[in-house]
């Protein structure tokens, strides 16, 4: 084959000498090897367009078992889903994770309740699990957590109100109306409905831990001496232990 550009005309992919089909290159019919045995399905490969030998292409079946089915892509161990892979599915981690997330808008809910399902049914399984991987579970739910955190504040302004930091470790949920007691939301609890939209967050803002402390006494909700003052100096204690006499 010549160094010309030449389209297939049936999917329109750049056709060369590797995936060009011979015979009809004679004919000058422009088909790739997959459009060509698409249509004689029962003669040719699918995948490859040469001749099958017994309905099976060899070539394609030795190439299956360390390929990605989706996207041909070489599988590792990095890259190969490890729990499909002992159950023989050929499918890389990004492949496999387009198919569950089809699956899972096709059936809204179904996996974890088949997950629960399968727990309650062999409840040693996931006890075996979580004592072999302690460390990852937890990191797990850290980052979870994290992520939802980031998120939530990044919804609320991503910076200290008092300060302006923006540092993720000390940043916090306040509430403007000091009923953050009353609500007894923590931590993933109020993270998720400011993501999910289904809080309103006109009586929230987002302070770091000093300021949030400090905001706490200026509102009454902490009391400080009543000798203390940001502008004068701390008495000694013997004044103090006095006053309280």
């Amino acid at each position: 084959m010549q160094e010309s550009t030449v389209f297939c005309g049936a999917c329109g992919c750049e056709l060369n000498d590797g995936n060009w089909y011979p015979s009809l290159q004679k004919q000058k019919t422009y088909r790739c090897h997959y459009c060509y045995a698409k249509k004689l399905s029962k003669v040719f490969c699918v995948t490859c367009g040469l001749s099958l030998q017994d309905g099976k292409c060899l070539r394609c079946e030795l190439l299956k078992e360390d390929h990605c089915a989706r996207c041909n892509a070489l599988l590792t161990d990095d890259n190969w889903q490890p729990t499909f892979r002992k159950r023989n599915v050929h499918r890389c981690k990004a492949c496999h994770a387009e198919v569950c997330a089809s699956w899972e808008a096709r059936n809204p809910g179904h996996g974890a309740k088949r997950q629960k399902t399968y727990h309650k049914r062999h409840p040693e399984k996931r006890v075996a699990y979580y004592e072999a991987n302690k460390e990852k579970i937890a990191q797990h739910a850290i980052n979870r957590l994290w992520r939802l955190k980031i998120a939530a504040i990044e919804q609320l302004g991503g910076k200290c109100a008092g300060c302006g930091t923006t540092d993720m470790r000390v940043l916090q949920i306040n509430h403007l109306n000091g009923r953050g007691d009353v609500e007894d939301r923590f931590g993933a609890e109020i993270y998720a409905p400011i993501v999910a939209g289904t809080r309103t967050t006109d009586d929230l803002d987002v302070r770091c831990a000093n300021c949030n402390v400090i905001y706490e006494y200026e509102r009454g909700n902490r009391r400080a001496p009543v000798w203390y003052s940001t502008e004068s100096d701390v008495p000694e204690l013997e004044d103090t232990l006095s006053d309280q006499d």
